[in-house]
């Protein structure tokens, strides 16, 4: 078994319901066919869009997911939306803990592992984020930061669950800047992280582990990216808010896919 290298567009609070189904449409005929034993697509929109996404992707093998869930199935939660809801749209995959969600509204490691825990029995992909902060980072505090937040993200996650799970590391000082990170810090926080699940769980489950990128990524750094050993994709905000774009974006993955075609 091979892994499928990954891409992802996370819309942000970008596109109506008009723009959305243009959107689709567009990245479909750009795209065209591509090879999904190779390739993980997915996109991210705004919950007001997500059923018209959905509806406009029809069959075509580009995933739909929300960027974010609330741990509950229904109840007093006003302005959230549950796994059924999104799972009802068509979604499969949930975003959980994405650094904008931490700075913003207040997310925790602790909400991150009821959303994790819910997730895994409605059985949609998690997709998971990590990173350390601007002064974590200067403070030498990254392995820490990772550690505890694979710890504690993964509470009552079984092993065998590993494989459909995406860890989205991205370093908070690095998203919105003109340059990603470096390419040896990437490699190095990749390969820390998939050292961290190595010792919570053992070598192949942690050779099983899909570790994403995020942070600054661009059709012109993403290449570079993909190519470093511990990297299986990458996760793309303001980029991809262009379907042309991120349908270039799908076919750079499978290329670098086909070229570096790597098993657990």
């Amino acid at each position: 078994m091979h892994k499928r290298f990954v891409i992802g567009a996370n819309w942000k609070m970008n596109h109506t319901r008009s723009e959305a189904r243009d959107y689709i449409v567009r990245l479909r005929h750009s795209v065209g066919d591509f090879n999904t034993d190779l390739v993980q697509a997915y996109v991210l929109p705004s919950f007001t869009v997500l059923g018209a996404v959905c509806q406009e992707m029809g069959d075509y093998p580009v995933e739909v997911g929300s960027q974010n869930i609330h741990w509950e199935e229904s109840g007093a939660y006003t302005g959230e939306v549950s796994l059924t809801m999104v799972k009802e749209v068509g979604c499969t995959i949930a975003m959980i803990g994405h650094s904008e969600r931490r700075l913003f509204f207040n997310e925790t490691d602790q909400t991150v592992a009821k959303k994790v825990l819910a997730v895994y029995h409605h059985d949609l992909t998690p997709l998971i984020c990590l990173g350390e902060t601007g002064e974590e980072h200067k403070a030498g505090k990254t392995a820490e930061v990772l550690k505890r937040q694979i710890h504690l993200s993964l509470q009552g996650i079984p092993r065998d669950f590993l494989i459909r799970l995406l860890i989205l590391y991205e370093p908070r000082w690095a998203i919105g800047a003109k340059e990603p990170a470096p390419l040896e810090y990437i490699q190095s926080a990749h390969a820390l992280m998939r050292n961290i699940f190595s010792e919570s769980y053992d070598p192949q489950a942690a050779a099983w582990i899909r570790l994403v990128y995020g942070g600054s990524v661009t059709l012109e750094n993403m290449a570079d990216i993909l190519r470093l050993t511990d990297v299986d994709g990458c996760g793309v905000g303001r980029a991809s808010w262009d379907p042309l774009t991120f349908a270039k974006m799908i076919r750079l993955t499978e290329e670098v896919a086909y070229s570096l075609r790597r098993g657990p």
